[in-house]
């Protein structure tokens, strides 16, 4: 009896942006090509849960490494900035008061080409205390997943 063979990291993660409705799910996909060409060398660090999917983008496979990360959920997407308090932001894109991420909130991918937020990641890898790696493409590492269960926007 032979067993299929495992599922990929890539064809997971397309399974995971696949359960969302079709808005986000193109969101998901347009976004995080985006942020792919942005962070060929990254480590992309996958982590799901009931109601968000989250893609990080790090110079290792460690998550307080992480550089940004998007993130999909009923409400929409964001990119979170993992040291955005410290951040340059005189253009006041970056959402959030917390001690150390900021947040923007993203309706395209287009979102991302802004000169504002090309600027937040420039400095946000200048400013990561790990470089990000040199050379071979980074690989995509499912974290963690978890049950769905439906909600708005999602497909069960």
């Amino acid at each position: 009896m032979s067993h299929p063979a495992p599922e990929t990291p890539a064809r997971q993660l397309a399974n995971l942006i696949g359960s969302f409705d079709p808005v986000l799910r193109k969101l998901a996909r347009t976004a995080r090509a985006a942020l792919r060409r942005r962070f060929p060398t990254a480590v992309e660090l996958v982590y799901e849960n009931f109601h968000a999917l989250a893609i990080s983008y790090s110079p290792t496979d460690d998550m307080s490494d992480c550089i940004v990360s998007l993130t999909i959920n009923p409400m929409g997407a964001y990119v979170t900035f993992f040291d955005g308090a410290r951040l340059p932001d005189p253009a006041r894109v970056l959402e959030g008061n917390g001690d150390q991420t900021r947040f923007i909130r993203i309706r395209s991918a287009s979102d991302l080409a802004t000169t504002e937020v090309q600027a937040l990641i420039d400095a946000a890898i200048t400013q990561s205390r790990i470089p990000l790696p040199e050379g071979e493409p980074g690989p995509t590492v499912i974290k963690s997943t978890g049950l769905r269960e439906h909600h708005r926007g999602m497909v069960t």
